[in-house]
């Protein structure tokens, strides 16, 4: 130790040798070879655990739900639990991060759970409607409305009010909308597509109904605003509500207000929280679950959506009644007398060894009395229903135009079907349904060349128009249906003709009119028809190219009287400064002439017009027009 000292002491002997040098050094040598033995185990271990973790199939059960046994809701529940349940996309983990790896970030987790009167108000305001309404009595929400003093446009999220004076007419008032118990739009985003509103027949009151996003709850909602508008100079809210989910339709009735709404269940709810599976709403004291009670739910469970219906009162926004129809969310035909709403489905049945997909729809009535709803049962037809103008209520029938889809189908590893194989067959069906019995009494199946499916439907009294269409070949025919005497049902048809329907309505004095698509894709088509001895003639047609135009119905102006067509269209390649226009159409019995041309901003779904005392009035989302119309 001694020599150690003194060689370290003079620099002799470097730090390699005396470790070599030291039995103590020797000792210390051994202990990281320990370490690493034990760090070796450690990871070892480690990689077992990681490779059972990735590897372990993943459960891809639905999860138990025994524990809700005790909710009101738990006949609910087992239903929407298969629904919502989001099966795994990978077998393991390890599947699941390789495909993270490649995958682009998304919001399929947030996505929904799939599924397959007398008039005259105190200030001398005479209501006069604007709206052409598919059931007399029964008024539809529009963008516009008007009295025989002002006109009410909805622009987005601002009623703006406008006197009714020709050329001296003027914004009289703007008011800002924000829907919600916030009372300021704040976190909440807005949608103004299908914003609408009511002037009520007074006059003094406008009703709007807002759908919109809230973001700080992740939800959507309809906003029902009360707007007192008997002073334009100081327009007030007087009420407001919010109803659970997006908007489908509404309409006012005697001061009673109807309205249709979707709540959809997303993905793995929480079942021990109502709010994220039951629809709701909020009329300023809180969100209130509908009690399972007014929740009618079908043997057969398609989608975990709800269509909800509430009927108010226009004065004060008083809930009158509620119900919502479980598995139910498309459309929905609102008769005098009841409420007709969709579920679309699909029925498999095995035919020599080969599964086909039938598109089916059960249709449910509600009635509405005095505010009350009530179920009056629900009929089952093949096929699929286009929208509120394919079904109509007369003389204790409805009437019914579907498109039918037959499809192949495959079957995937576990049995479920996954993919429909090739191109579906299509056929278009009529049928009649006694309104006593919810039984078919009528039908006329198959009545349109093979492959073409109901683009457009009309009912008028004993008469149903009807366009079927080879959509990708872009032609079509045109059916008038004697609905007169159901035993007997005849019908014409124009044969084939180029371009097709998207709108078809009754012009009056015998004459049918169709908007929609040209010989090419891009061309807008306005048709007029009429029914001879033989068939049904197209009288005349107006043809524009290279544009785009609205497929909603109430953005069109009808003018039977005097043989008026008006809508928005917007020119392709064009800026929308300088391609957005809205163009007015005269029919003199024989051709169809442009008689107004005006550039006009915004979108074709918000874009309207009126005639009023020979002046015609337009209004867009920059734009406030007052043309003089002589013919």
């Amino acid at each position: 130790m001694k020599k150690e000292k003194l060689a370290r002491a003079m620099n002799l002997v470097d730090d390699d040798l005396l470790e070599k040098a030291s039995p103590y050094r020797r000792k210390e040598k051994k202990r990281p070879k320990l370490k690493r033995l034990v760090l070796v185990a450690c990871l070892t271990g480690l990689m077992l655990a990681l490779g059972l973790w990735l590897f372990i199939p993943f459960n891809t059960s639905p999860p138990d739900i025994s524990m809700y046994e005790s909710s009101e809701y738990y006949g609910i529940i087992q239903r929407l639990n298969v629904l919502t349940h989001k099966k795994p996309t990978s077998k393991n983990n390890f599947e699941k991060y390789i495909a993270n790896i490649f995958r682009y970030t998304t919001d399929k987790d947030m996505a929904a759970a799939p599924g397959d009167a007398e008039c005259g108000g105190e200030y001398g305001d005479e209501y006069v409607e604007a709206t052409d309404n598919q059931v007399a009595g029964v008024i539809e929400g529009d963008r516009i409305k008007r009295s025989d003093r002002y006109i009410y446009y909805l622009n987005a999220d601002k009623l703006e009010i406008y006197s009714i004076a020709g050329e001296e007419s003027a914004k009289v008032a703007t008011h800002a909308i924000s829907p919600g118990n916030a009372g300021s739009v704040g976190n909440k985003t807005l949608f103004d597509g299908d914003w609408e509103l009511y002037l009520s027949q007074d006059c003094r009151t406008v009703t709007v109904i807002a759908p919109f996003y809230d973001r700080e709850v992740g939800a959507y909602y309809v906003g029902l605003i009360s707007l007192d508008v008997s002073d334009p100079a100081n327009i007030t809210q007087k009420a407001q509500l919010t109803v659970s989910g997006y908007y489908l339709s509404s309409r006012m009735v005697n001061g009673e207000l109807l309205l249709m709404s979707r709540f959809d269940v997303k993905y793995n709810p929480d079942f021990s929280d109502a709010l994220e599976f039951v629809p709701h709403l909020d009329d300023g004291r809180g969100k209130q679950c509908l009690p399972v009670g007014d929740i009618l739910s079908p043997d057969t469970v398609s989608s975990a959506q709800y269509t909800v219906i509430c009927s108010l009162r226009e004065e004060g926004l008083a809930l009158l009644d509620h119900t919502a129809l479980l598995s139910y969310s498309t459309d929905a035909y609102v008769s005098a007398e009841d409420i007709f709403v969709t579920r679309p489905y699909t029925e498999y049945e095995e035919r020599d060894g080969v599964t086909y997909g039938i598109s089916r729809t059960e249709i449910a009535r509600v009635s509405y009395v005095d505010g009350m709803l009530a179920h009056k049962g629900s009929v089952h037809l093949n096929g699929t229903v286009k929208d509120q103008y394919s079904m109509d209520a007369y003389n204790g029938v409805l009437r019914v135009v579907t498109t039918t889809r037959v499809a192949t189908v495959r079957k995937s590893a576990n049995g479920e079907n996954v993919m429909t194989v090739g191109s579906p067959a299509l056929s278009a069906d009529l049928y009649c349904i006694s309104l006593f019995d919810l039984q078919t009494i009528a039908s006329v199946i198959g009545f349109a060349p093979a492959g073409e499916s109901a683009e457009s439907v009309r009912f008028d009294g004993d008469i149903a128009y009807v366009c079927t269409a080879l959509v990708a070949e872009l032609s079509d025919p045109v059916f008038f249906f004697d609905l007169s005497d159901l035993s007997n049902i005849t019908y014409k048809d124009t044969g084939v003709i180029e371009g097709y329907s998207t709108s078809l309505v009754n012009f009056g004095d015998g004459y049918l009119l169709g908007i929609g698509v040209g010989a090419s894709l891009g061309n807008l088509k306005i048709e007029i028809y009429r029914e001879s001895d033989t068939g049904v003639v197209s009288v005349c047609a107006w043809e524009l190219e290279n544009v785009s135009y609205s497929t909603d119905y109430k953005s069109y102006f009808i003018d039977r009287e005097n043989s008026l067509v008006g809508l928005g269209i917007h020119e392709h390649n064009k800026t929308m400064q300088e391609g957005s226009h809205y163009i007015l159409l005269h029919f003199n019995g024989s051709k169809l002439n442009k008689i107004l041309r005006e550039p006009l901003m915004g979108d074709n779904h918000g874009k309207r017009g009126l005639l009023i005392d020979g002046y015609f009035y337009l209004f867009g989302e920059t734009d406030f027009a007052v043309k003089s119309i002589s013919e």
